[in-house]
């Protein structure tokens, strides 16, 4: 190995020691549909932690996505203005429904407010290094027509059982 060589060698290994003990990013939202739909956790190589901070106006539960692509609950109801880590690791995914919306370990199930990636290697899960999830926003806004069609429905099974009665 030649002198150049090996100081971009010594180079790299300085930058990544250094990467690895700054403090964590604050962690861009994902997509909660895809993340529910097509992520999973890959692999518990490198350890990292997640400061959830909830600044919605209602209570979360965070769940995480395991290796086969289902959801595994963590922490049911963060309430408002309320924050908690969570020791993870880099390739693992974290979902984030609204508590009480019918949110099960299911796919597609309750209000899905957002969707979290940790990208800070934490190999002593030092809180200080932590990455930060700041879950912001409102409940996803339900389609208008939702509730004309719901009511439509409804109407028609009730005249429908009231004729089979007749």
């Amino acid at each position: 190995m030649n002198q150049i060589a090996k100081s971009l060698l010594v180079l790299s290994v300085c930058a990544g020691a250094a990467a690895s003990a700054t403090a964590g990013e604050v962690l861009s939202p994902l997509d909660p549909t895809v993340v529910d739909d097509t992520y999973f956790s890959v692999n518990d190589d490198n350890l990292a932690e997640i400061d959830f901070v909830n600044q919605a106006s209602f209570p979360v539960d965070v769940y995480w996505i395991n290796f086969n692509g289902d959801r595994v609950l963590y922490y049911p109801g963060l309430a408002p203005g309320s924050s908690y880590d969570q020791e993870t690791f880099i390739t693992h995914p974290w979902l984030i429904v609204e508590t009480g919306t019918g949110g099960t370990t299911d796919q597609g199930t309750g209000d899905l407010i957002t969707a979290f990636l940790p990208v800070t290697p934490n190999p002593d899960y030092n809180p200080d290094q932590a990455d930060v999830a700041y879950i912001t926003g409102s409940v996803p806004e339900r389609p208008s027509w939702l509730v004309p069609v719901t009511a439509f429905a409804a109407l028609a099974l009730f005249r429908r059982k009231f004729a089979v009665l007749a």
